[in-house]
């Protein structure tokens, strides 16, 4: 009668199970959320969902962070346009011959859809330039009819951080320019710009009064973007890690993870969502980053939550 040696028992594969663990820890902490209850805590196993910015557990770095927040969930694209408006009354016309207009900064990789300018200005054209580093136009971005009062630009991209100028005028011709004659206060920080001074051609910018054209209707460009959370302790030393995420995603973008256990001062790079990772080294202050990949306006990606398993 032959026998069957027990000591040595195939190899399985258990990733699959570790998923589904990462999936109904999440789903427990969900759970917990609605009823209102105490969250669960974890020793190998770390769980938040995006119920605000911070994380119902409060772990999200939001100064790290570059996704955009909606509702319950971070994204790399934005859904809708954003009118920023600078305040214009009272009204006062003043006629020129030279571009008009303001020097503003994007908080965000942003594309410029339309500007409007105030319906008493006379001005024919629109145009964007970038800024040459001197608080004066350089380099022509767009440049744009006024079709009534809007001129709808289709190149207007502007750069995180940078500062542009959005001006006005009639060609050569001279023109009716709006300003306001004094105040409101620059800067003022709206959603998707800061409005910084007022230029006039061949005078240069100053702050004592708004110039026309006063409307700027903006969207954040589709972009990979990260979800980080703070340094979150942890025993030293995992052999293995393994990130599960409710996620959507669409056209080419995806999710992939970022993982340091030392405080942000290595990192392992563009794991995969799901499956168990063994790259690893010494430290007790893990930080993750989630990256929602995906550039162009077809290709994004959102998180609504992350679940953290870590194996020893």
């Amino acid at each position: 009668m032959g026998s069957q040696d027990l000591a040595y028992p195939p190899q399985t594969d258990y990733s699959y199970l570790a998923d589904s663990m990462s999936e109904i820890s999440l789903n427990i902490l969900i759970n917990s959320i609605a009823a209102a209850s105490t969250l669960n805590a974890w020793d190998y196993m770390f769980v938040d969902i995006f119920s605000d910015a911070d994380g119902a557990s409060n772990t999200i770095d939001t100064g790290n962070t570059t996704a955009i927040f909606d509702t319950n969930l971070y994204k790399n694209n934005s859904d809708s346009d954003v009118t920023d408006v600078f305040a214009m009354a009272p009204n006062i016309g003043e006629d020129k011959t030279l571009k008009t207009g303001n020097q503003i900064s994007a908080h965000a990789n942003i594309t410029i859809s339309k500007v409007t300018k105030d319906a008493s200005s006379t001005a024919t054209h629109c145009y964007i330039y970038t800024d040459d580093g001197a608080d004066a136009p350089d380099t022509l971005i767009e440049k744009v009819a006024f079709i009534g009062n809007d001129a709808t630009f289709t190149i207007g991209d502007l750069t995180s951080g940078e500062k542009y100028f959005v001006l006005e005028d009639a060609e050569g011709a001279t023109y009716s320019s709006r300003t306001n004659g004094g105040g409101p206060t620059f800067p003022e920080v709206d959603t998707n710009i800061t409005w910084i001074a007022q230029y006039t051609e061949g005078t240069g910018i100053g702050t004592g009064q708004t110039r026309d054209p006063i409307t700027i209707i903006s969207n954040v460009t589709t972009a990979d973007k990260i979800v980080q959370t703070n340094a979150i302790a942890i025993t030293s030393g995992p052999t293995s890690h393994q990130v599960y995420c409710h996620k959507t995603i669409a056209g080419a973008g995806s999710v992939t993870y970022d993982i340091s256990f030392d405080n942000g001062v290595t990192w392992i790079t563009n794991q995969t969502i799901g499956i168990t990772n063994t790259g690893s080294h010494s430290g007790t202050q893990m930080i993750l980053k989630l990256n929602l990949n995906g550039v162009g306006a077809a290709n994004t990606a959102s998180a609504n939550d992350y679940s953290i398993l870590l194996a020893y």
